[in-house]
C-alpha cells in the first residue's frame, strides 16, 4: 500500500509542475506576445522615421559599404558623411563648411558642370602645355647651344677684330703722319696761290683801271673828232651832190578815194610785190618824206593804210589812222620804208626791241621786226658788220653804260660789266660807221613810222 502512494504522489507532483510549468510558459507566453506588439509598434515607428533619412530602395551596396565605414570608424551614418562632406569641402575650397554653391564658384564652374570633365580638359592642357615646355626646352637647349657657337664666334670676330683694329691703326698711323706733311704742304701752296691772286687781282685792276682810264680818254678825243668831222661834214655838205635816202623813195599813189567805208585804192599790186597786211604811210607828195630840219626826226605822214585785198597793178586797202582835217585824196604819195616795188632793201637789225612799249626789249620783239621786214619783201643781213651794199641800219633800244666796278668787284661782276660795255661800244660803233657811209639808220619809232604801221 505504501509503494502506492509513493507512485500516486509523484503522478501529482509531475502534474503540479506540469500545470506551474504551463501556467509560466502560458504568462511568458502572454508577455512574449504583449511585448512583440510594442516591439512590433516600436519597430513601425522606426521604419517610418529611417524612412524619412533613406528609403528602402535607397538601401544599396553603396549605402551598406557607409554604414560599414561608419561602424568601423565608430561613427553614425550621418557623422560619417559629414566629415567626408567637410572633407570635400576643405579639399575643394579650403573651407570645411562651403556649400556646393560655393564649391562650384571656387571651381568657376557651372551649373551643367562636372568636376570630372573640367580635371580631365585641365589635364589635357597640362599635359599639351608639358609638351610644348618640352619643346620650348629643347629649343632652348638648342638655341643655348648655338649661342655658344655664336659667342664662340663672336669671341674669334673680336680677336681677329681687334687684330685688324691694331694692324689698320699701325697703318693709319703711317697715313696720319703723311696726311699732317701733305696738309702743311697744302696750306703752305694755298697761301702761296693766295698770294699770287692778290698780287695778280691787283695788278689786273690796276691795269684794267689804267686801260679804262686810257678809253675814257679816247672817248674824249673821238668825242672832240667826231664834232670836228660834223663841223667839216656841215662845212661840206652844201658843196656834194647828196644821194637820197631809201628811206624817203616814194612807193605809189592814190589812184581812187570812193569815200565810203574808209577804203582806198592804190596803184601796186601783186605784179609789184605787194601782200595782204602791208602797211603804207600816206604823204601829200614826195617833199613831205623828209626829217624836220630841227630836231632831224622824220614826222608821220597824214595818214596810214593796211592792205586788205590784192589784184594783178592795184590793191584795196582801208584806212587805219587819219589827220583831222586832212583827208586822203587821189594823187597822194604812198610810202614804205622797207618796200620798193623794183628792188629788195636789205637790213642789217642790231639790238633789242620794246615793240609792245612795255619798257623791256627783248629777243622775241626783234624776231618780230625781222619777220616784218621779210614778210614786205626786204632781205636781212647776218652779223653785226655793215656791208657795202647795206640799204638800212635798224637798231633796238640803246644799251645802256655799266656802272663803275666797285674795289672789291668778283670775277662775275666784271664778266657783267665787259659784256654790257661791249653792247653798248658795238651799238655805238655801228651807228657812227652807218652814219659815216651816210646808211639810213631806222630805231623802232622811226621804222613804224615810215612802214605805216599804227603806233601802240
Amino acid at each position: 500500500m505504501a509503494r502506492g502512494s509513493g507512485a500516486g504522489t509523484g503522478v501529482i507532483v509531475a502534474l503540479v509542475v506540469s500545470v506551474v510549468c504551463n501556467v509560466g510558459l502560458l504568462t511568458i507566453t502572454f508577455m512574449m506576445y504583449s511585448g512583440k506588439a510594442v516591439a512590433l509598434e516600436n519597430e513601425a515607428k522606426a521604419q517610418a522615421e529611417m524612412t524619412q533619412f533613406i528609403k528602402p530602395s535607397d538601401r544599396t551596396n553603396e549605402f551598406e559599404r557607409q554604414m560599414d565605414a561608419a561602424r568601423s570608424n565608430q561613427k553614425s551614418l550621418h557623422a560619417y558623411l559629414q566629415g567626408e562632406r567637410k572633407e570635400v569641402a576643405a579639399f575643394v575650397t579650403g573651407n570645411p563648411n562651403a556649400d556646393l554653391t560655393e564649391m562650384r564658384s571656387s571651381l568657376g564652374l557651372g551649373d551643367g558642370d562636372v568636376v570630372r570633365s573640367e580635371m580631365t580638359d585641365l589635364r589635357r592642357q597640362l599635359t599639351a602645355s608639358q609638351n610644348d615646355g618640352a619643346s620650348l626646352e629643347r629649343q632652348l637647349a638648342d638655341s643655348q647651344s648655338t649661342n655658344d657657337d655664336l659667342n664662340d664666334r663672336l669671341k674669334q670676330n673680336d680677336k681677329l677684330s681687334q687684330e685688324k683694329v691694331a694692324q689698320v691703326e699701325q697703318e693709319f698711323s703711317g697715313y696720319k703722319t703723311a696726311a699732317v706733311r701733305y696738309q702743311q704742304e697744302v696750306e703752305t701752296a694755298i697761301q702761296s696761290i693766295e698770294e699770287s691772286r692778290v698780287k695778280l687781282d691787283r695788278d689786273y685792276r690796276n691795269r684794267l683801271a689804267d686801260l679804262q682810264s686810257r678809253l675814257d680818254r679816247s672817248n674824249q678825243d673821238n668825242s672832240v673828232f667826231r664834232a670836228q668831222i660834223e663841223e667839216l661834214r656841215k662845212k661840206t655838205e652844201n658843196y656834194r651832190l647828196k644821194p637820197q635816202s631809201p628811206a624817203e623813195l616814194v612807193d605809189g599813189r592814190v589812184i581812187s578815194v570812193p569815200g565810203t567805208g574808209g577804203q582806198i585804192f592804190i596803184d601796186l599790186g601783186r605784179n609789184q610785190r605787194v601782200v595782204p597786211g602791208m602797211t603804207f604811210e600816206v604823204y601829200e607828195d614826195a617833199t613831205a618824206i623828209r626829217p624836220d630840219p630841227r630836231t632831224g626826226e622824220y614826222v608821220r605822214g597824214k595818214a596810214s593804210i593796211e592792205i586788205i585785198k590784192v589784184a594783178a597793178d592795184t590793191s584795196t586797202g582801208r584806212i587805219t589812222r587819219e589827220l583831222q582835217g586832212r583827208p586822203v585824196v587821189k594823187d597822194d604819195v604812198i610810202a614804205n620804208a622797207v618796200f620798193n616795188p623794183d628792188y629788195r632793201f636789205k637790213f642789217l637789225v642790231h639790238g633789242l626791241f620794246d615793240v609792245n612799249g612795255d619798257g623791256r626789249p627783248f629777243e622775241d620783239e626783234t624776231d618780230y621786226v625781222r619777220r616784218r621786214i621779210i614778210e614786205w619783201g626786204g632781205e636781212i643781213v647776218e652779223g653785226d658788220t655793215l656791208t657795202g651794199d647795206l640799204d638800212f641800219l635798224v637798231l633796238g633800244a640803246q644799251p645802256p653804260m655799266p656802272a663803275p666796278l666797285p674795289p672789291d668787284a668778283g670775277d662775275d661782276q666784271f664778266r657783267r660789266f665787259l659784256k654790257q660795255r661791249e653792247s653798248r661800244e658795238q651799238y655805238d660803233r655801228l651807228f657812227d660807221q652807218a652814219t659815216d657811209a651816210q646808211i639810213p639808220v631806222l630805231n623802232w619809232n622811226r621804222f613804224e613810222m615810215l612802214t605805216g604801221m599804227n603806233p601802240r
